[in-house]
């Protein structure tokens, strides 16, 4: 049930024996919640109590036996008699700082109720307020006043600091992203650890750095990030009196693949490129593009692709002078284009005859044949 904005009070024992109710919303248009209002409602379970509600009356919820969630706004000064007695089903409770006085019996017969966390300095307690028939724990915030008398002293009391600063942050640079592991603090501050902040930057200084969001585990990936930028990153541990110094790490983001080196060698209407292989920027290059044109032209032809250092771009119109340049792609994108390689294909011929190897091997032939006749001249 959602309780409308328009609402500013609720009587005593509105919904007093509303054995089918299982929870309720109390928007923060509501001030002021009458006596025994939900008292006897066995079938609820979760309740949202609006900021605008500055008591909780007596009985509100007594005998509310499925009772397992309600969290108390800060806006609450005080707690009435009786207010959650017979709650079996509470396991604990948080008391926010703003609560100055706490009723009698508030708590009786609460049998699950283990622990209760107070934020603020010890409230004024009736009699029998944590009559609860349990070994229940007080958790308050060290340094809170109020603690260290009766009756608190006669209870089981446990001064809570903040937990220590989560350890061996590791960031790992991913496609726009970074993937984060950590591990938990050895010190959760006198009280379990309730999550982790996840923080980054790119400046160094955390003062700067954005709250990503909020994590249960000890891992997380941060998403949205721009590639090949460096970002810092870090992450606090929490508990109920709050968080922790950064554990912190940088990581960079993956970036396109750098730039290859490219060479040209001609053929018969063809050309032979190949090229050295650039650094991937962290991710794995995936292939390699091809561009052509006459040298001179304006635009660019895109020939094709591959994964490996070497293409043959054919159908080339022999003894006209091409272009050619190449970039490397990887996850991230396209990288920077190569140096720009220019060949002239040319018929089998005319290409056997430019090869310096041929040239030097008829050149020795020739050298071989004027010997020849020197020799056979010289004997005639």
């Amino acid at each position: 049930m959602t309780i409308g904005s328009e609402v500013t009070s609720i009587g005593d024992s509105a919904f007093a024996l509303c054995i089918g109710l299982t929870s309720v919303v109390i928007p923060d248009s509501v001030t002021s919640i009458g006596a025994n209002t939900f008292i006897g409602c066995t079938s609820l379970t979760n309740v949202s109590i609006g900021d605008g509600v500055t008591g909780i009356s007596d009985s509100l919820f007594q005998s509310c036996s499925e009772l397992v969630d309600v969290v108390i706004p800060d806006s609450v000064t005080s707690i009435g008699n009786s207010a959650f007695k017979n709650c079996t089903e509470l396991t604990d409770m948080i008391i926010p700082d703003s609560v100055n006085s706490i009723g009698n019996d508030t708590f009786e017969g609460c049998s699950n109720l283990t622990s209760i966390q107070f934020k603020g300095n010890a409230p004024s307690v009736g009699t029998d307020w944590a009559n609860t028939g349990t070994d229940l724990t007080i958790y308050y915030i060290y340094g809170k006043t109020g603690f260290d008398v009766s009756p608190w002293t006669e209870m089981t009391l446990i001064a809570v600091t903040p937990p220590g600063a989560p350890t061996g942050l590791e960031a790992v640079a991913g496609v726009g992203s970074a993937s984060l592991t950590w591990a938990a603090p050895a010190n959760d501050g006198g009280d379990g650890i309730t999550g982790y902040e996840v923080w980054f930057g790119i400046d160094s200084e955390s003062s700067s750095w954005t709250l990503f969001g909020n994590v249960s585990t000890l891992t997380a990936t941060v998403t949205g990030l721009d590639n090949g930028t460096e970002y810092h990153f870090g992450v606090k541990a929490v508990n109920f009196v709050g968080a922790s110094e950064f554990s912190s790490a940088s990581a960079a983001t993956h970036s396109v693949p750098g730039v290859p080196s490219l060479t040209a060698a001609a053929g018969d209407t063809k050309v032979v490129l190949t090229w050295t292989e650039p650094s991937n920027g962290g991710s794995a290059i995936t292939s390699y593009k091809i561009w052509y044109r006459a040298a001179g032209a304006a635009d660019w032809t895109l020939f094709g692709d591959t994964d490996t250092l070497t293409m043959t771009v054919t159908g080339l119109i022999n003894g006209t002078e091409y272009e050619f340049r190449i970039a490397a792609e990887n996850a991230v994108g396209v990288g920077v284009v190569s140096n720009e390689a220019a060949s002239t294909p040319q018929p089998a011929v005319l290409a056997l005859l430019s090869d310096p190897v041929v040239l030097a091997i008829a050149g020795g032939a020739l050298l071989l044949i004027v010997i020849g006749v020197a020799v056979v001249l010289r004997r005639e």
